[in-house]
């Protein structure tokens, strides 16, 4: 369970010390008593940790028997906040900068972590009293929170459990009252429902309730107007609420790996910058209107039921990662053309015959996954694509490289074109210069051309489970080649004509399927 919220603002008058568990001073008392002077040191409250875990385990020794549901809930709460200060007391904060860490970087990890333990201060001065817990008397708990709320509301954490082995089962009403909280996350908590109380922390930002077992959503989850990121993968839920159009400031919407019939009241939603929906079997359609959300930035909606999209899609014109993998597409939308900021498009495993003419328009994208289709040809066209760095065209139907032209003058790195039918690699494969990874594995290939010394900057060739019988000469001028993959080949029997052609950085040939650890070998 995470737990964050607005800034703390630092107050060394009124700022606790971290010598004492329970007893707590400010800082000009101590002074006047003659005490030891307060120091601004993080490092202090992890050395105390073990003493600070003594609430904690207050708290999760006591039990919910013999308890009415109302003190039970209010045992959840506690449990829930007390935890939330305590689960990181046991983390060091490092005395030095990690490797790849900026000394910005690491002061402010510093303050981050002493503001959660300056609270988790707070939280034991509150919750300090043994006679309190070992009496039971959730009445005066309740009290004790009600009065000091607005501490509570300035809780810092980045915890990503609740407790240790206990699961909330539901979020107590309780929680309304921290009307300060900016982020809250509650994975893996057993939850099946959100109580209507969340609809009142108007300060939200961040709601992270994963991989849990919700239903639905209240209408009240529309009150939380300052709401950028709602995170509700792996759950159950079957609709989005209606209110859920008014959560104006929202920018990432995570709703993947549910059981969404639609994604109704998402088009209103004009701020939203990042939708993930991805592994909804039963999502056969996206709104109609999902044009409006003219903002967004990613659309991903993977491993659906989807076999056509809205129209309005060409109306998203800052789109620039699409992700339409997994599903039931025949045919590329011509909608598609009309987003000319893509970068990167995802369309794996679908149903396509071709690549449309559409390709011609995307003149940004720099990574095209094809794999996984029926594709037979590859159009002209492509070679206006003039960012394409990546294209992937695995396990399609494709028998001639002849398209491999198209290709040229483009800044293609990576090619791959594993378990296809082809017979015959076009020579005009060594005009790929900047080619640095070629996968031509699982297809019909008897020879190389002699044309691949063109390939000056290859990195990786796999021509694995090809009918080889041999390497041509011009493969000692591809100077960068530093690992070749030739099992399942004739031509594995032959390494040492390998090592001959003198390939001063090739560092491994994988020759076995049954030992690719052990006979990655050595040729330097």
């Amino acid at each position: 369970m995470t737990l964050e919220t607005k800034g703390v603002s630092r107050n060394p008058s009124t700022d606790i010390t971290t010598t004492d568990c329970v007893s707590v001073e400010p800082r000009e008392q101590r002074a006047r008593s003659g005490g030891r002077s307060w120091s601004w040191n993080p490092l202090n409250w992890f050395r105390k940790h073990e003493a600070t875990q003594a609430v904690v385990d207050r708290v999760m020794q006591s039990t919910e028997n013999g308890l009415s549901e109302e003190q039970a809930e209010m045992r959840r709460f506690c449990l829930m906040l007390v935890s939330a200060t305590f689960g990181r007391s046991t983390t060091k904060v490092p005395e030095k900068p990690t490797s790849g860490t900026s000394a910005v970087q690491f002061s402010q990890e510093q303050y981050k972590q002493t503001c959660l333990h300056r609270q988790a201060k707070k939280i034991q001065e509150i919750f300090g009293s043994s006679s309190l817990w070992e009496d039971k008397d959730w009445e005066q708990i309740s009290r004790v929170i009600d009065k000091n709320m607005p501490k509570f509301g300035e809780l810092v954490s980045s915890i990503h459990r609740y407790g240790r082995e206990e699961s909330l089962g539901s979020i107590p009403k309780q929680i309304g009252h921290l009307t300060h909280l900016t982020h809250l996350q509650l994975d893996e908590q057993g939850l099946k429902e959100i109580c209507p109380q969340l609809g009142q922390l108007s300060a939200l930002k961040v709601l992270i309730l994963q991989r849990n077992e919700i239903i639905k959503l209240p209408p009240q989850i529309g009150d939380l107007e300052n709401l950028e990121q709602l995170i509700l993968s792996g759950n159950k839920l079957e609709q989005l609420s209606s209110k859920i159009g008014r959560l104006s400031k929202l920018k990432v919407l995570a709703v993947d790996g549910n059981r969404l019939k639609d994604l109704s009241g998402i088009e209103r939603l004009t701020s939203l910058e990042t939708i993930v929906a991805d592994g909804n079997p039963k999502l056969k359609k996206l709104p109609e209107q999902i044009g409006q959300n003219t903002s967004l930035k990613t659309l991903s909606v993977a491993n659906c039921a989807l076999n056509e999209l809205p129209y309005s899609i060409r109306d998203l014109k800052a789109l620039k990662h699409l992700d339409i993998s997994g599903n039931k597409f025949r045919e590329i939308p011509c909608a598609l053309a009309s987003l000319q900021e893509l970068v990167i498009i995802n369309m794996k495993s679908n149903r396509l015959q071709a690549l449309s003419a559409a390709v011609m328009n995307w003149t940004k994208v720099e990574r095209l996954d094809a794999s996984g289709n029926k594709v037979r040809s590859i159009p002209k066209e492509i070679e206006k694509m003039a960012a394409l760095s990546s294209l992937s065209l695995s396990r399609n139907s494709l028998t001639d490289t002849n398209w491999i032209e198209f290709l040229k003058y483009l800044p293609v790195k990576e090619l791959l074109l594993s378990e296809n039918h082809i017979s015959v690699l076009s020579s005009t494969i060594g005009d790929l210069s900047r080619l640095r990874t070629l996968d031509v594995s699982k297809n019909r290939i008897k020879a190389l051309p002699e044309e691949m010394e063109g390939l000056m900057s290859l990195r990786d060739l796999n021509l694995a489970g090809n009918k080889l019988a041999s390497i041509p000469e011009s493969f000692k001028s591809m100077s960068e080649l530093r690992e070749l993959d030739i099992r399942n080949t004739p031509v594995r029997k032959d390494l040492p004509n390998f090592v001959e052609l003198n390939m001063p950085k090739l560092e491994r040939i994988i020759r076995e399927d049954s030992d690719v650890e052990e006979s990655i070998t050595e040729v330097k």
